[in-house]
């Protein structure tokens, strides 16, 4: 589960961890009211859970109750990376003297906390490390503990950070690391940690993502359903499968992960995209069938469909009797291919069959792939 900026700072400042004064905004009055009441340059910041707002345009500086207003006028209703812009967080204007970084994440690699730790802050750490691996300092930690203090001491030291600031940035780090840790986090970000001209050490921004796994333990977190913005991602969520929207005009639904990335490559190798990654998981019955197809023909970028599912255990005629249903009930009509294999197989083909669908027999996807293309094109 992804947290909103202003979500993490909630947290931050449970922690004790140095915040600027800010709030959020649920309407451009609001905003303007919100900057009038901080009484200084403020920053206005769409809370989504995701990056790249400030290339989108969405984390703007006003310098007056009125541009406040304006800008936020701009900003509300906007969608970014799939995600509706409802709330805009009004913070105030830092002086800012120098940008840092600061992370703690799981190595997946081999399982590992590790602590990262950048001069770099203020952009994206991924393209600045791509430039120059060296900007990077990375230490690795036991995920059964949370370091000590003087560790993460001794990991600005090698970074030639000496005096208060030394102290500062220990613990904030400290802090962070704590909350990482009592959060069951995967990811604890702060980019900017901003050093001020006086000399304060400030979390700019925040960005966390706890283990869906580990909600149930940590109720004062919500719902993963709670950060969705994106009426299809709802409805994903509702229905039980795992949903990402995408920007292509390809619908796929697949019933295990590697089946849909391995679809979704094969669309682009056909210079296709895919307009989502939807994998059922392992519970696939006629109702979740039906249900994902009708979430698939809801998104207006959707020209075609393609079924890609395999059974072990799944039981395929359910699955086909979903799949024709959710066609039946969808207002909207594109071209669908279905490739079914495995359990209940021969009975699955004859339902998609009887109801009109191009059926595929084999192992082959790209067979499937090629043939939902050439109806797209027929259709245009």
């Amino acid at each position: 589960m992804k947290l909103n900026e202003f979500q993490g700072k909630k947290l931050f400042e449970k922690e004790g961890i140095s915040l600027p004064w800010g709030k959020v905004a649920l309407s451009p009055s609001e905003a303007r009211a919100l900057f009038e009441e901080c009484g200084k340059e403020c920053v206005l910041k769409a809370q989504i859970p995701a990056g790249g707002r400030g290339k989108a345009g969405l984390v703007r500086g006003a310098a007056s109750p009125d541009e406040a207003e304006k800008l936020s006028k701009d900003i509300f209703g906007k969608t970014h990376r799939g995600y509706l812009i409802e709330k805009i967080l009004v913070e105030e204007k830092l002086d800012i003297k120098d940008e840092l970084y600061l992370s703690f994440g799981i190595n997946t690699d081999n399982g590992t906390v590790d602590m990262l730790l950048s001069r770099s802050g203020g952009v994206e750490i991924e393209t600045a490390a791509e430039k120059d691996a060296s900007v990077i300092s990375r230490t690795s930690f036991s995920p059964l503990y949370n370091p000590a203090e003087y560790q993460l001491r001794n990991v600005w030291r090698e970074l030639d950070f000496r005096g208060s600031l030394l102290s500062k940035l220990a613990d904030v780090s400290y802090k962070l690391c704590h909350l990482f840790f009592s959060y069951d986090l995967t990811l604890a970000e702060i980019n900017p940690l901003v050093v001020s001209r006086n000399g304060d050490v400030i979390a700019a921004d925040a960005k966390l993502e706890a283990d869906d796994n580990a909600l149930f333990r940590h109720p004062d977190l919500g719902s993963a359903r709670d950060t969705l913005t994106n009426p299809l991602e709802l409805q994903a969520f509702d229905i039980g499968v795992t949903y990402i929207q995408m920007e292509g005009t390809v619908g796929v639904i697949a019933s295990g992960a590697g089946l849909a990335m391995n679809t979704m490559d094969i669309l682009a190798s056909k210079h296709a995209v895919a307009a989502n990654f939807l994998e059922t998981g392992g519970g696939i019955n006629a109702v979740l069938m039906k249900d994902s197809v009708k979430l698939l023909m809801n998104n207006p970028r959707v020209e075609g469909l393609i079924v890609n599912l395999y059974g072990g255990v799944n039981p395929m005629v359910a699955a086909a009797e979903g799949v024709v249903a959710g066609y039946e009930e969808s207002a909207r009509k594109v071209p669908v291919v279905v490739k079914i294999l495995g359990n209940q197989q021969e009975e699955a083909w004859k339902i998609v069959e009887n109801a009109g669908f191009p059926t595929v027999k084999d192992m082959r996807t790209e067979k499937a792939v090629d043939l939902l293309l050439e109806k797209i094109e027929a259709k245009r």
